[in-house]
């Protein structure tokens, strides 16, 4: 009996042992890849992480400057629309009353923070000439409307509508007689 225990024993000793040669080995080997690979993904995951808190600062950054712009863009197109109505008073032929000027004067003053300098030099252009007029310097019909003209459309150019219309594009229209 003794000796069915020792053979006994012997074969559990030698089971033990091709276990911890053979299985063991592949075992940890595995276990030590699994590990490794647990390790990588963390790292990736850190370093995709990282680089979507990057892009989505940006992103954001992105965002506040677009709207920044729009607001700017939709208060430079109130100024201006402003602007043009109170340059209505210009025209030959209506009634001008001191509030309407003082509009014109309040609208111009706004124009100076918003319009670039391409349109502010059409402005001024067509300033000049109405000065010149009301100082008793006569100035032809033709050139002050088509500065007036180019004053709306550098205006709506600078509002992103574009720069394709002529520049006689812009008509006056009157109603009754002339």
């Amino acid at each position: 009996m003794n000796e069915i225990l020792l053979w006994a024993n012997l074969v559990v000793l030698l089971g033990l042992v091709a276990f911890g040669k053979f299985y063991f080995p592949s075992y940890l080997k595995e276990k030590a890849k699994n590990l490794a690979k647990k390790e990588d993904l963390v790292e990736i995951t850190d370093k995709v992480e990282a680089v979507k808190n990057t892009y989505a600062s940006e992103v954001e950054l992105l965002k506040e400057s677009i709207n920044a712009r729009s607001d700017a863009l939709s208060k430079k197109r109130e100024v201006y629309n402003r602007f043009i109505q109170s340059m209505g008073l210009f025209i030959n032929g209506r009634a001008v009353t001191s509030e309407q000027q003082q509009t014109f004067l309040d609208c111009y003053a706004q124009l100076w923070l918003w319009a670039p300098d391409s349109v502010l030099i059409k402005v001024n252009v067509f300033i000049e000439q109405q000065m010149a007029l009301a100082s008793g310097r006569a100035q032809p019909q033709a050139v002050i409307k088509q500065t007036y003209s180019e004053c709306v459309l550098a205006l709506r150019e600078d509002c992103g509508m574009g720069d394709a219309m002529p520049k006689d594009s812009y008509k006056f229209v009157f109603f009754g007689e002339k």
